[in-house]
């Protein structure tokens, strides 16, 4: 089958690689799509901590299954199918606590990084996912679609996190995928208000057709333009959904006393930012970080992607056959592409 393998930094390769074999509690899924992602471009750019290269990249996917291991239940070939990336163990502190997105063995069996991903013919599900995080799909759903449950269960979880009030006012650093979906999140949840502050025009028009009030170019008057717009105080809640060190203390810098921000944007390791601790303490600020999902968030997001209450289609772009992935990331790195449906 061919597969996009990842060998390091700025080195893919289209090879032609055995096809899997389900064994026990796995199954194999003949991928239909799958989905770039700005981890996958920050990989690809960079590496990542969970990459074990040599890699077959890809973890937002859908497809068919084409193998059922020994011991699988509920599931048939010919189905249609859709799996998180990784899952919980179920046992560990983590998980006996209800942090099951810190489960310690997360990291054993996450598609695409530590284990052979979906940008490839055929993708085998390790047992764990097969068992916690793999469900079957209405026949009505497009797998393009249904690939988008990963992105939009870790928005969910965070935003869980967040514990926004209904009435309050929002600010969204970030017009990506993340930041769209957190968007219609604060919409459907009664947010008083949402601001999104990004870079690009294009973004911010999308934005704000998907529920922001108001929309703000990045620029050095952001701030500014935030508290405004806001009585001069601040947003109640800051979601920073870029990943830079940059926005997360604009985030900080933006947040009302009292009020909270949320870092969802993910840093390079080893980076540090600066914080007041003035205003922690004497304003009492809320600082959360929020990471991956859990199988309860996989539900609710596939429950929200089938009923059409969340709009993950103006997430994706573009298409592209697989062998021009690297074409994809070129073209999110440009801001020419959010998600690209790669078809293999």
């Amino acid at each position: 089958m061919n597969a996009v393998v990842f060998h390091g930094p700025r080195t893919l390769s289209i090879e032609e690689t055995k096809e899997p074999r389900a064994g026990p509690g796995e199954l194999v899924v003949a991928t239909k799509v799958a989905l770039t992602c700005g981890t996958d471009l920050k990989m690809y750019n960079r590496g990542h901590p969970y990459a074990k290269p040599p890699i077959v990249m890809g973890h937002e996917f859908a497809g068919i299954v084409s193998q059922v291991g020994e011991k699988v239940t509920g599931f048939k070939e010919g189905m249609r199918v859709v799996a998180a990336n990784s899952a919980p163990c179920g046992e560990c502190y983590y998980c006996q606590h209800s942090q099951e997105n810190l489960c310690d063995f997360l990291s054993e069996n996450i598609l695409g990084f530590s284990h052979s991903g979906a940008y490839a013919d055929y993708v085998k599900i390790p047992s764990r996912i097969v068992a916690r995080n793999t469900i079957e799909l209405e026949k009505s759903i497009d797998f393009k679609l249904a690939a988008c449950v990963e992105p939009l269960a870790c928005a969910l979880h965070g935003f869980e996190i967040a514990d926004m009030k209904a009435g309050q006012n929002v600010v969204i650093l970030g017009a990506g995928p993340i930041g769209l979906l957190y968007i219609q999140l604060a919409k459907m949840y009664g947010a008083g208000s949402i601001i999104t502050v990004a870079r690009s025009r294009k973004k911010l028009s999308l934005a704000k057709r998907l529920g922001s009030n108001n929309t703000i170019v990045a620029n050095e008057r952001q701030i500014e333009e935030v508290k405004r717009l806001t009585d001069g105080r601040g947003a109640d809640l800051v979601i920073e959904a870029v990943g830079l060190p940059q926005t997360w203390e604009t985030a900080f810098q933006i947040t009302r006393k009292g009020g909270k921000t949320m870092f969802f944007g993910g840093c390079p390791a080893g980076t540090s930012v600066r914080v007041e601790a003035y205003r922690v303490h004497y304003e009492e600020m809320t600082l959360l970080g929020s990471f991956h999902h859990t199988p309860r968030a996989v539900r609710r997001a596939l429950g929200m992607i089938t009923s059409g209450d969340v709009d993950v289609s103006s997430l994706i772009t573009h298409d592209l056959p697989l062998s021009r992935t690297v074409d994809a990331f070129a073209m999110m790195s440009e801001g020419r592409a959010m998600k690209v449906a790669l078809f293999p």
